[in-house]
């Protein structure tokens, strides 16, 4: 990690560092104590001082009351920090050396841009789609503000924005991904200025292109960390594999954190990779950064955040060098964690004051059984899922494993048998070789087992999208093991030529298992709630309220986002009533729903009445690339006629 300079560096040096550290410990105080006489003392806030927050407290005074908390406590230890410098700021007994990683050629550069450029290409049609759920939650609630009827003029929409406080501070649910939002919302700001629209029109594309950017940039890092594990003729083929793979090319083209924890995860890697090799202050301090960054992006990170810091701590303290020299580093990973920590405690104190007031928020319990993990193996193997619901109907809309499986039975074996052997090869092959490399690939893999543990044992809230850097293992692992048959070719140029050709083809036999799922995602929204939205505001001609729109059990927050006169229809009563309201009003009526299997059970009596041919008749279908996202509109039966718009083909 260090190279000798020749003994003990001089006691000025090392008294000159302590004085800089010291120095930089008390401007940090001098700003929190800045921020504590700026902020109004928690006590003169009508509603109240404590630090959780209780409900219809405004958010300002959450704001107020958790930062001076939490701002008040950092004090003391920013304080203690600078007191101690002496012990934590010492210069160790070896200069830093430069790391010998392999370098990668320019060719090399090239194909990693080329790679980028792929994924964008890939990424770009769903990105420039509708929104689902949690991003129309996001964009109504952080970004644009909600656009609703006016009670004065019906026909007419009001719109209030939200202040930028809310992108990082809106917490009543954990929807709010708030790096990912405020960089959304300066997108979605950035594209209105430039074209001239109204604060409430939106694009997509404009509110997704922070997640193509990082899509982007992860591809170039998984080449550069294949690179540093000292394989730079792996690294195109490594940054080509994830370009490719499905389940980056869905999440790195949703609004959501999840492409960005990815990116934050391979950086983690990077600058751990240069802490260990240089042990310099700013190596530490990135590393720190880069912690800070996964756990301010995606709270659900924390898992891998954790080990993080046991692989560096171990790292640090197993290796070579004088004892002192270890300490030194210990010493320089610590205080680095603790800045980072400081930080994202003081960004995120009303959030965390939000969330210890939260209810209903966590009612699916999870626990990890095998139908579980083999769903997670091929979610992150190929980007599909290892089931189909009674809802793909018929089942080959969809791409899952048991539909591939029923046209190519070879799939199953290829997923589950040659997929794992290969990475498996792969990765004891890059552990071997490379004690960077071990400690990274431990790391990412520890981080994954240790998230599916806690939620295991407390039965936590899970998604697989959760541990999406699972995917550096796997890429890594499955270039490094389908390369080994052909290592040994790389003297003469032919003999590389052979070598490059056997690793593309690995590549194409990927893409040929999963392209059903990729054709998917080229060619479908997530959930394909802006063309029923454009579909029902098209039914109603120039006065939107018409036509009597009612969304059953879509939720949340996307009915509205794309036609604000639909009706939310959340229970059997509402259902009823509104069917009331077309017989009283003559009005003619439009139902839309999706989600069947979770939303039969709910209205039992309404879905009755859909399926009746008598009362209700289809109209249209649209198809998104989940198997609930199936969304379809039906009118009454007396009302078809009057309302019947140009059918999708």
């Amino acid at each position: 990690m260090l190279s000798p300079v020749g003994g003990v560096r001089n006691g000025e040096a090392e008294r000159g560092a302590v004085r800089r550290a010291r120095a930089a410990a008390l401007a940090a105080a001098a700003l929190l104590g800045l921020l504590l006489v700026v902020l109004p003392g928690p006590w003169t806030l009508e509603s109240g001082a404590g630090f959780p927050s209780p409900s219809g407290r405004p958010l300002r005074d959450t704001v107020f009351a958790a930062v001076y908390w939490v701002a008040a406590g950092e004090l003391f230890v920013v304080l203690l920090l600078a007191a101690t410098a002496s012990l934590w700021a010492r210069e160790p007994e070896r200069a830093p050396s430069a790391p010998g990683w392999p370098r990668l050629p320019r060719t090399g550069w090239l194909a990693l841009f080329a790679c980028a450029v792929l994924a964008v290409g890939l990424r770009l049609p769903l990105a420039g789609s509708s929104l689902w759920w949690d991003e129309a939650w996001s964009m109504r609630r952080v970004v644009t503000g909600q656009a609703v009827p006016s009670a004065e003029d019906p026909t007419q929409l009001e719109v209030k924005r939200p202040p930028w406080s809310r992108p990082f501070f809106d917490y009543r649910k954990p929807t709010n991904h708030v790096v990912y939002n405020a960089m959304g919302r300066a997108s979605v700001e950035v594209a209105q200025t430039v074209r001239g629209s109204p604060p409430w029109v939106f694009d997509e594309l404009a509110f997704r292109l922070p997640a193509l950017v990082a899509s982007a940039l992860a591809v170039i890092a998984m080449g550069l960390l294949v690179t540093r594990m000292g394989w730079p003729a792996l690294a195109p083929v490594a940054a080509l594999l994830l370009a490719v793979h499905p389940w980056h090319v869905r999440y790195g083209a949703e609004a959501r954190a999840y492409g960005l924890v990815l990116l934050f995860a391979l950086a983690a890697a990077l600058a751990l990779q240069g802490a260990l090799a240089r042990g310099r202050w700013r190596d530490w301090l990135a590393f720190g950064a880069t912690q800070l960054a996964l756990l301010w992006t995606q709270p659900s990170a924390i898992y891998l955040v954790v080990c993080f810091g046991v692989g560096a701590a171990l790292r640090v303290a197993l290796g070579a060098g004088p004892v002192r020299d270890r300490a030194i580093g210990l010493g320089r990973l610590a205080v680095s964690g603790v800045a980072a920590a400081l930080v994202f405690a003081l960004v995120m104190a009303p959030n965390i004051a939000q969330s210890l007031a939260w209810t209903d928020v966590f009612q699916e319990q999870q626990r990890i059984y095998a139908a579980v993990l083999r769903d997670l193996w091929v979610n992150v193997a190929i980007g599909m899922q290892d089931w189909t619901g009674v809802e793909a109907q018929p089942p080959e809309a969809y791409a899952t494993l048991p539909v591939l499986a029923a046209e190519r039975p070879w799939v199953v074996p290829f997923v589950n048998g040659l997929l794992p052997l290969v990475c498996g090869a792969g990765l004891v092959r890059l552990a071997w070789r490379s004690r960077d490399a071990r400690t990274v690939l431990l790391v990412m893999l520890g981080g994954m087992a240790l998230a599916l543990y806690v939620t295991h044992a407390r039965q936590m809230y899970y998604y697989h999208r959760f541990v999406i850097y699972a995917l550096v293992p796997l890429v890594a692992g499955l270039v490094a093991g389908w390369d080994l048959p052909v290592a040994a070719l790389t003297k003469t140029r032919a003999q590389r030529a052979v070598r490059a050709a056997w690793l593309l083809a690995g590549v194409a036999a990927y893409q040929a298992v999963v392209w059903p799922q990729t054709r998917l995602l080229l060619t479908r929204p997530v959930a394909p709630m802006r063309e029923v939205g454009a579909y029902l505001r098209g039914l109603s001609g120039d006065d939107p309220t018409r036509v009597l729109r009612g969304g059953l059990g879509l939720g949340g927050e996307m009915p509205a986002l794309y036609d604000p006169w639909l009706r939310s229809l959340q229970t059997e009563e509402a259902f009823q009533a509104l069917l009331a309201e077309a017989e009283r009003t003559g009005a003619p009526l439009v139902i839309a729903y999706a989600y069947r299997g979770q939303n039969e059970p709910r209205f039992p009596a309404a879905f009755a009445l859909l399926d009746d041919p008598e009362h209700f008749e289809p109209m249209a279908e649209w198809r998104g690339v989940e198997i609930a996202h199936h969304y379809r509109v039906f009118c009454a039966r007396s009302d078809c006629d009057r309302v019947r718009g140009p059918e999708r083909e």
